[in-house]
């Protein structure tokens, strides 16, 4: 009793551990099993938790008493608690005796206790009883004697799960039985009208497994599913609530989703749906007529809205629907919000002709002077909104939806009548006050509709061949007076740009952002180009609001940092939608104003906060820093004075902008320009040292790699400067460092093995690989200096290493020093990998790279993968391996064998074990082995037979992963080599005999598995090319047994093996069904587009894929879609100024 009712944490500390054990030796004395049990259980928790409240020293030797104890206690108690989980789990799928309902309960409930440390197991075991296949016949018996929520859920998911994946396999008279039965769970459930929560969740579930059979049965085992609905409905106000959620239930399965049925299946369904819909709808209106319930007539109006997307429009403008909706129901608060979404959906709609301008004219004025009524135009929504219950602010969010929907769809008909344009005014500044409201979710809403809004006005300006800089259109005449709020608002609510790196956190502090929020880039690229329509529209206009905010905070009495954020992210978005000569007129004031700010402003953050914003400013105007060079240097020289400013973030942001600009005007750092005596970089390179030194590591790489794309520039104009001179004044530092490190390690060798060497050589090969990866096939020159130097230190750190593992085993591996030394080697790697991708002509060609770099370097860094411990093998070598192949392509094929011949049994050796483990490696080995059979494939051709089999066995194994890059890269590499062998005579041949078979075999068990659907458009695509050359005659040589077979034909061959296959792995499949599907497959007449449809469909007949979302089968047609949406979004962008980000826009070579 005690510690049944916690008493235990109330004892003295120095007595917990006692009494708990008094409680646990009492349980175990207990004559009835179950009662040790209960004692057992309940004295456990409580005794642990005294325990853990305990001070003592001796607390962990107490829980190790009391978990042997309790360990004891429950071995000798009640079988519901003496067996483990797993004991537990045989008995409920041992149908051969009672199900144990009340044992269930108790696994659920530890499932469910996150605090519980079997909770994982539990969970685990719950799983496998759901897919258990004989577990649906204990439903019924789960749902009648469960106690718990949890339980009744349980059955429902089994029955749900059965239902989707085995529904047709089962005997007629078993499916009635369940169809009734459920039938009769929800009739019972639904007539309580107190239900309690618990009791409505498990409705919920029920009604939809419900959905899942009718999807199965209904229209041709349950043509009368709708005229039963129908009936039953009216004769129980409780059944008729819960049919109405059935039918939206279904009307959402059918039309939103319904991926898990055939096309042919989902069409039916659809077709059906509207066919029988008449009597819903008339349903609907008997429960409008006749019905007070107000639940009911929520649902109903819930139920409606979801018909309303897809119902016919006869059923809502030939009917009295629209003005029901607005008369009867808007108006009534319990009703509005229901009604309004009904309402919505109505304005949603896309219907042409003149003939309904009238109609949404009509609901339009409606709405509106029932909505004057209710919310008067002068009231404050920002102030009404804090206070709001929580079923207005939703009226305010449907209100959002309402404007925005019927603005998007039907303004332009408002528009034609004069009479209305007073309304449409009212009703822009209802949505102008609801996007004032403090709340994110509905500015978004509003924010998405008045980019669409700019756009449209913009584009209607351009179609009136009107001049759109400074001039207002006819059509935008008409919205004069909200455009300017429209605008500020817009400012005020900026969105922050990915560039800042700057952002105030919940304490207030001004902080460096540690994370990328995407959803607020995403709205503050939609933001900016809704500013960049509006400046088109009037730039005048945008300057003055701007300008004047700007002022505000100049004279302080509109200072903070967001609001100076906010206008400083708009001032940068509107980069390039104005003139030149107004473009330079505003942002000089801009800027003069902004340097002033930072010199009135005292403390760090405030200063912390200008600077970032003057950073992200000038960064947005490229174009105006290369058309004026005297900006452009104070610009550059404002950032080096931030590079030595503390505040977390600013020397980022710095580092950051300065590449941003180095990128864009690369050239005017070249050129000799006028009033100067030399070029820029010259001094660049002079003061360098002092510039970077209060920058961290990082921050100067990112400085190495703006001067690396400076130097990159070898346009013709650029003249008067020696680019490998500047390179090696640049380096200088760097290589001084590096020196010093070669020379101590020259006077004393154990110093190069020292840890603090080891990382200043890596710091110096990062730092190299930033100006590789900017400055391209200049940086040999640099790369010249150390090189031989390098090899050498790279060569004798791969010793040591392999030394102290020989001497310690793989642990040496994690030693402090082995890690500092294999870091070292892998930069170095890593720089020469950067180097090889970017070499070209004319400094470092194929044939520098041939007869320079790669005799000293191969057979080091093969050496050093080949022979070093598995432990010790660096990924980067293959990475290396790939550059060289796929940079110098046939002229590295007498090579490949020599590179195949150490990286392969390597890396396999890891590879093989499992599919998790090592990532990078085998991204890095598969990219290795595409790139050698897409250029070298010559070398593939002339391996050993013994290297052939690992290079399939190697891609055979890429397919399985269920990393989707993984297997991706093999199917590619896959269909690449299919391709080249079906070009190679003297192979193919050979190959089609020993490995096709083997491969049709493989892409049917990956197809098949639900794991690899993501790779469906290869599977396919694999299949056919393999299907086809087969029965095209292309496969020459047997692949049977001619002498038992002689009159057998490969074609036949391959269909009659690939249908056995299909057949032992599917046996729910008939033989005729497979061989109907083989003899598709084969047909040489069908394109890909019609195979990819015969095995989508095959799959979804499949119980593996009935239940599941396929979405992923359909990836390649999505995927291309997608391509296609983002090129024409490109060139929309491209075609209004300013509207492509900076970044984006495409440079004239002169103008860099």
């Amino acid at each position: 009793k005690i510690g049944h009712k916690g008493v235990i944490g109330r004892v003295a500390s120095g007595s917990r551990a006692l009494v708990a054990k008094l409680i646990v030796s009492v349980a175990v004395q207990k004559p009835d099993p179950a009662a040790r049990g209960v004692v057992a259980n309940s004295a456990w928790k409580s005794a642990r938790k005294a325990v853990l409240l305990s001070n003592s020293t001796s607390a962990q030797e107490e829980r190790r008493f009391l978990r042997k104890a309790a360990i004891r206690v429950l071995l000798e108690g009640g079988p519901a608690f003496a067996m483990s989980l797993e004991e537990a789990a045989k008995r409920l799928v041992d149908f051969s005796q009672p199900f144990d309902v009340a044992l269930l309960d108790q696994i659920l409930n530890v499932a469910f206790n996150p605090a519980d440390p079997s909770s994982r197991e539990a969970n685990h075991i719950v799983i496998q009883l759901q897919q258990h296949e004989g577990m649906w016949q204990a439903v019924t018996t789960i749902i009648e004697q469960g106690k718990s929520l949890a339980s009744k859920i349980f059955a429902a998911q089994v029955l749900q799960q059965t239902i989707q994946t085995k529904w047709k396999a089962m005997p007629v008279e078993h499916r009635s039985g369940v169809k009734q039965y459920v039938i009769s769970v929800i009739t019972g459930l639904s007539q309580n009208r107190e239900a309690s929560t618990d009791q409505t969740t498990f409705l919920y579930k029920m009604n939809l497994v419900l959905v899942e059979i009718v999807k199965k049965e209904w229209p041709e085992e349950w043509p009368d599913f709708i005229p039963q609905i129908v009936e039953l409905s009216r004769n129980n106000e409780q059944i008729c609530e819960n049919n109405m959620r059935i039918l939206k239930l279904l009307s959402e399965e059918v039309f939103l989703f319904g991926a898990d049925q055939t096309s042919t299946k989902n069409r039916v369904l659809k077709e059906t749906f509207k066919d029988q819909f008449a009597q819903v709808f008339e349903l609907c209106n008997f429960i409008m007529a006749a019905s007070q319930e107000p639940s009911l007539l929520v649902m109903t109006l819930k139920t409606l809205g979801s018909f309303l997307t897809w119902m016919d429009s006869r059923y809502i403008f030939e009917s009295q629907l629209v003005p029901l909706l607005v008369n009867t129901y808007f108006v009534r608060p319990v009703f509005r919000n229901a009604a309004l979404e009904c309402i919505t959906e109505v304005a949603g709609m896309k219907v042409d002709g003149v003939q309904f301008d009238s109609i949404f004219q009509g609901l339009f004025n409606a709405i509106m002077q029932q909505l004057m009524v209710m919310l008067p135009p002068d009231v404050n929504l920002p102030e009404a909104y804090e206070s709001a219950p929580q079923e207005d602010e939703l009226f305010v969010r449907n209100l959002a939806l309402f404007f925005t929907t019927f603005f998007t769809h039907h303004l332009t008909r408002l528009e034609r009548s004069a009479g209305m344009r007073d309304l449409i005014l009212r009703g822009f500044n209802y949505l102008l006050g609801i996007s004032e409201v403090d709340d994110e979710e509905i500015f978004k809403i509003c924010g998405d509709y008045y980019h669409q809004f700019a756009q449209s006005l913009y584009h209607s300006s351009l179609r009136d061949g009107m001049r759109v800089s400074g001039t207002r259109t006819a059509r935008g005449d008409i919205y004069k007076s909200i455009l300017s709020r429209l605008q500020s608002i817009v400012i005020s609510r900026m969105a922050k740009p990915e560039e800042v790196l700057i952002v105030e956190d919940e304490a207030g502090q001004i902080v460096r952002e540690k994370t990328k929020d995407t959803a607020v880039i995403a709205q503050y690229q939609m933001q900016r180009e809704t500013l960049v329509y509006l400046t088109h529209l009037d730039y005048e206009r945008t300057q003055n609001i701007m300008l004047e905010k700007l002022s505000k905070h100049v004279d302080g009495s509109e200072w903070s940092w967001q609001a100076l954020n906010t206008l400083c992210w708009a001032v940068g978005s509107i980069s390039g939608a104005m003139n030149e000569e107004e473009e330079k007129r505003f942002l000089v004031t801009v800027i003069r104003d902004l340097l002033s700010l930072c010199e009135l402003k005292r403390g760090k953050d405030n200063k912390a906060v200008i600077a970032s914003n003057i950073m992200y400013v000038v960064g947005q105007y490229p174009g105006f820093l290369r058309a004026h060079w005297k900006f452009l240097k104070t610009v550059v020289n404002k950032l080096f004075e931030f590079m030595h400013e503390k505040h977390p973030g600013v020397q980022d942001m710095a580092c950051d902008t300065f590449l941003k600009i180095a990128q864009k005007c690369k050239r005017k750092f070249l050129q000799l320009q006028v009033g100067e005596s030399r070029p820029y970089i010259e001094q660049l390179a002079e003061d360098l040292p002092m510039t970077i030194c209060d920058l961290e590591p990082h921050q100067v790489n990112t400085f190495y790699e703006a001067i690396g794309t400076v130097l990159s520039d070898r346009g013709a104009s650029v003249t008067g400067v020696n680019r490998a001179e500047v390179l090696a004044s640049v380096c200088a530092p760097l290589n001084d460092r590096f020196a010093q490190i070669r020379a101590v390690g020259a006077t004393n060798s154990a110093a190069l093995f020292e840890v603090v060497a080891a990382e200043k050589l890596q710091s110096f090969f990062r730092t190299n690989a930033s100006i590789c990866s900017a400055a391209g096939s200049i940086y040999i020159y640099q790369l010249s200096t150390f090189y031989m130097d390098a090899l050498n230190i790279f060569a004798v750190y791969t010793d040591r290493i392999n030394a102290e593992i020989q001497s310690n085993g793989e642990v040496a591996v994690r030693y402090t020093q082995c890690k500092a030394l294999r870091n070292a080697r892998r930069e170095f790697v890593k720089l020469l990998t950067t180097f090889i991708s970017s070499a070209g002509e004319p400094e470092s060609g194929p044939g520098v790279l041939l007869d320079v770099v790669l005799p000293q370097m191969l057979g080091p860094v093969l050496t050093c993968y080949s022979k070093s411990a598995p432990a010790a093998r660096d990924s980067e070598v293959i990475l290396l391996c790939t550059a060289l192949v796929e940079k110098l392509s046939t002229h590295i094929v007498d090579q490949v064998p020599r590179i195949i011949e150490a990286v392969f049994a390597g890396a396999l050796e890891l590879l093989t074990q499992n599919f998790e483990d090592h990532p990078d490696l085998r991204v890095r080995f598969y990219r290795f082995l595409r790139a050698v059979n897409s250029n070298c494939f010559g070398a593939l051709a002339t391996l050993p037979e013994a290297q052939a089999k690992l290079v399939i066995d190697a891609i055979l194994w890429a397919i399985k992963h269920t990393d989707r890059s993984i297997s991706e890269m093999g199917l590619e590499t896959l269909q690449e080599l299919l391709q080249n062998v079906r070009t190679a005579p003297q192979m193919s041949q050979g190959f089609y005999q020993m490995y096709l078979l083997m491969l049709v075999q493989e892409i049917l068990a990956v197809l098949t598995d639900r794991l690899h659907k993501s790779d469906f458009r290869l599977h396919a695509a694999l299949l056919r090319h393999l299907f086809h050359i087969v029965e095209l005659g292309q496969v020459q040589v047997p692949l049977f047994d001619t002498a038992a077979n002689p009159e057998l034909t490969n074609s036949k061959f391959v269909q009659d093996h690939t249908s056995a296959l299909l057949l032992r792995a599917f046996p729910n499949l008939r033989p005729a069904q497979v061989q109907q599907f083989m003899a598709n497959l084969f047909d040489i007449n069908k394109d890909l587009e019609t195979f990819k449809n015969l095995l989508r469909d095959f799959l979804v007949e499949l119980k593996e894929f009935s239940a599941e979302d396929n979405q992923e089968l359909y990836r390649e047609e999505i995927n291309l879609q997608k391509l296609e949406k983002e090129e024409a979004e490109r060139q929309r962008r491209l075609a209004v100024p300013g509207l492509a980000k900076p970044d984006e826009r495409p440079d004239d070579d002169d103008d860099l």
